[in-house]
């Protein structure tokens, strides 16, 4: 059941004992500029979701939460409020079911967290949260602690705040880092931190649909159970100084990390990871079951300091195998790290794309074969690439979606016999003139757009097989996609008359013979006009008074000829 009001309005009627008494689910909206100090919760034995919002209008809304707030509301096990809040310091005490609480957007002052919380939002153990979503209020400064106010928290939400100092490469960052590697170290399933000194995205109100979607919400327990106290005392001993010159301390592989959803997109820093790297590493990752990995568009995991002979990066991650989902774009990579990829056997996606830098890296590998038999998707898209390995991707039979768009590539030499499963190949906006004429036994879609395909003599074999229906393969956008023509320009390739640019290009056997006769027939013709002029040069100089001077040879030829033209007389 959900119930939308003005909260002016209806607050003598909420307010009373009894008044809802079955009410499980509740979305307010408070009236834009209204500031309310009311205990407008309380009573509601049977309310379990409640969802605070304010109306569309612009204009700023507070109000006030205390403990008077929720009583009577033993039962609520989902809170969530986007509108600003004055919170009091036992607000929440008497919530002891409460297992979702979301506070954003609050125009509160957290001055630094957890203590905010502790000391401020309850002072008790909120043992029974599990979901805790902080997004979007401006959180600069985050101190240990967490794991003791939300010993079974599974999903934690950070995303839109400032927290930008736990990478900075000051002294202030000794805290946060270990603050921030004791959040990975808690029983989560879920971290997400991205987007950190980032505007929050236009905001999405709450909807009456929403009130059946939390309830029906499922929170994931993680697979692995890793023993939160045994993580933080080899945590206590971990060396995060700037002294410390060592990028990952021996004391991880005593550690476990139940986490497996981890994102941490867009996130910039004046952290330079690269002075750590002086020599080669092989890190071997602590136990954990991470299966989805988000880093795209951010610099402070950049730690590509040098290359090896092979051009490989100088660290290889290892025990990673669990991985499904990566997506590490737009991070300015320097180099294709294949061999920790080699090490995430279980892969189904990658993206990489936005890493410019990458091209010259994947021209030039001659002996890295990239083979993930679970591998769906696998986006390279505008990286520089100019040239494609012939031993670069191999076997890939699960590959359903290859994303080259946005590269250089002029020769597309890939054979798509080998990937089976290939159901998209993108191919817009590279140097692609044509491609090999391959039959495959599958449906597959491929985009040529924006590219500067050719039309002449020397493609018709590609324009049949581009126009053959029974090739099982199709063209993104087909009916916008041209082509240089040698007789009308630019053209509609799907439009293209193959018949008539092969007549043009080989003419019939026909019209061969009569264009062989006129050619053999002219120069014959010429041939002979050449020798009668030259037969008969004397005459010719001689009515133009040209003196002729005659050699000796010449001279006898003429006497002998005289001669025979005297006997025939």
């Amino acid at each position: 059941m959900g119930l939308i009001f003005e909260m002016r309005i209806k607050l003598k009627e909420i307010r009373g004992v009894g008044t809802f008494p079955n009410l499980g689910g509740a979305q307010i909206e408070l009236r834009t500029a209204f500031t309310c100090s009311d205990r407008g919760f309380e009573n509601l034995p049977q309310l379990k979701v409640l969802l605070l919002d304010n109306d569309k209008r612009p204009g700023n809304t507070r109000y006030t939460i205390n403990r008077q707030s929720f009583k009577g509301n033993a039962n609520l096990q989902i809170f969530h409020s986007q509108t600003r809040l004055v919170v009091s310091v036992d607000a929440f005490n008497s919530l002891h079911h409460l297992e979702s609480l979301g506070l954003t957007g609050t125009g509160m002052k957290w001055s630094f967290l957890p203590q905010i919380i502790k000391g401020s939002l309850c002072r008790c153990n909120m043992s029974s949260v599990q979901d805790l979503n902080l997004s979007g209020n401006k959180i600069q400064h985050l101190k240990p602690g967490l794991f003791a106010v939300f010993p079974n928290l599974r999903i934690l939400s950070l995303e839109y705040n400032l927290l930008t100092s736990m990478f900075a490469s000051t002294g202030n960052s000794d805290s946060s880092s270990h603050a921030f590697f004791e959040i990975l170290l808690m029983p989560l399933h879920t971290l997400s931190m991205g987007y950190q000194g980032s505007d929050h995205p236009n905001k999405r109100y709450f909807k009456d649909s929403d009130l059946q979607l939390f309830q029906n919400t499922t929170i994931p327990e993680p697979v692995l159970h890793c023993d939160l106290y045994s993580n933080m005392f080899w945590l206590g001993r971990m060396d995060f100084s700037q002294k410390n010159s060592k990028l990952f301390s021996d004391e991880m592989k005593h550690i476990c990390i139940s986490l497996e959803v981890f994102t941490m997109q867009n996130v910039k820093s004046t952290f330079n990871a690269s002075h750590f790297v002086r020599d080669t590493y092989d890190v071997t990752m602590p136990q954990n079951r991470l299966t989805h990995v988000d880093i795209s568009g951010s610099d402070f995991i950049l730690i590509v300091g040098e290359t090896d002979s092979a051009g490989e990066p100088n660290i290889t991650f290892n025990g990673l195998t669990t991985v499904k989902y990566l997506n590490v774009q737009a991070m300015n990579i320097l180099t294709f790290f294949s061999r920790t990829l080699e090490e995430l056997t279980q892969l189904e996606t990658v993206l990489m794309g936005r890493n410019p830098h990458l091209g010259g890296s994947i021209t030039s590998m001659t002996q890295c074969t990239f083979n993930h038999p679970n591998l769906k998707s696998f986006d390279l898209a505008f990286n520089n690439i100019t040239t494609w390995p012939d031993s670069f991707l191999g076997k890939l039979p699960s590959l359903a979606f290859l994303n080259l768009s946005g590269n250089h590539l002029s020769d597309f030499n890939i054979n798509l016999s080998s990937y089976p499963q290939l159901q998209f190949l993108n191919l817009s906006n590279n140097s692609v003139s044509e491609l090999p004429t391959v039959a495959v036994n599958r449906n597959l879609i491929i985009d040529l757009t924006d590219n500067p395909l050719q039309c002449g003599c020397a493609n018709i074999d590609f324009l049949v097989w581009f126009q053959d229906t029974s090739n099982n393969i199709r063209f993104y956008n087909v009916d916008k996609l041209t082509c240089s023509h040698p007789l009308s320009g630019t053209a509609f390739i799907n439009r293209i008359d193959v018949a008539e640019l092969r007549r043009y290009c080989f003419p019939s056997s026909t019209r061969l013979v009569l264009i062989t006769v006129a050619c053999i027939s002219a120069f014959l013709l010429v041939l002979a006009l050449l020798v009668v002029l030259y037969r008969q040069r004397r005459r010719i100089r001689q009515r133009s008074n040209i003196p002729v001077v005659w050699s000796d040879e010449e001279t006898e030829e003429n006497l002998i000829a005289d001669l025979t033209l005297i006997d025939r007389l």
